[in-house]
């Protein structure tokens, strides 16, 4: 790796290529750099950003490409920098964090702590650990009264159950749930759940408007669908 180019400069995302000059040890969101984060026993240095935010670029110019900055959080931190376009759900998981502090409550909190820790116990194998986090945060979502992250949480439950081969009728039950929820959220949100969603419905063929007239029926099942079944 060159001076002026960090490996940002073969990611696919313009965005992330932008900041491929920086002195920053950049890395791209995924599961190699929690485990390198976990082995070095350093913390995430985590930068959401888009090609059209303004103030992102400003962070950029000030402080990423500022050399003496960039020793500090290459030597402490593991820095990863996500396109919050083409990862809405880490950028909407984050924001859900931000407004939490600041408006918490306590559903609200163990909610979000227990979707964090599934995704954790997912990325290690830990699957029905993770189906009984996963449950027990979406059982704690009607009282948070915050339909955002409730969408969230279905969404990645479904992506969940679709990736440990669950029946294909609840985890498109998920996703189209996870998408009444977020209608009114960042379009390109949605459009992360729609296509999801769509592929499902691909595989369902002709079930699927039987999937989504039972739609309670199919999201009471998948909640408590047993962890040890996947």
């Amino acid at each position: 790796m060159s001076e002026h180019q960090n490996r940002l400069k073969d990611s696919a995302s313009p965005y992330l290529r932008s900041a491929a000059h920086q002195p920053i040890n950049w890395h791209e969101w995924n599961d190699a750099v929690f485990a390198r984060a976990e082995s070095e026993d350093k913390p995430i240095l985590l930068d959401i950003g888009a090609v059209w935010c303004h103030w992102c670029h400003v962070i950029d110019r000030e402080s990423y490409e500022n050399v003496e900055i960039a020793k500090i959080i290459n030597e402490h931190f593991v820095p990863v920098k996500v396109d919050r376009d083409e990862r809405p759900d880490v950028d909407a998981r984050y924001q859900s964090a931000i407004a939490l502090a600041e408006h918490a409550n306590d559903a609200k909190l163990e909610s979000l702590a227990l979707a964090h820790l599934a995704d954790l116990q997912d990325k290690r194998n830990s699957t029905a650990a993770a189906a009984q986090s996963y449950q027990r945060a979406l059982s704690l979502d009607a009282k948070a009264a915050d339909p955002r992250s409730e969408g969230f949480d279905w969404f990645n439950y479904g992506q969940f159950l679709r990736r440990h081969q669950a029946p294909s009728d609840l985890v498109y039950a998920c996703l189209l749930h996870a998408e009444n929820l977020l209608q009114n959220s960042d379009p390109a949100e949605l459009q992360t759940v729609q296509t999801a969603r769509r592929e499902v419905a691909g595989q369902l063929g002709k079930k699927a408007p039987t999937a989504q007239k039972d739609l309670p029926a199919l999201l009471a099942r998948a909640a408590n669908l047993p962890a040890g079944s996947l």
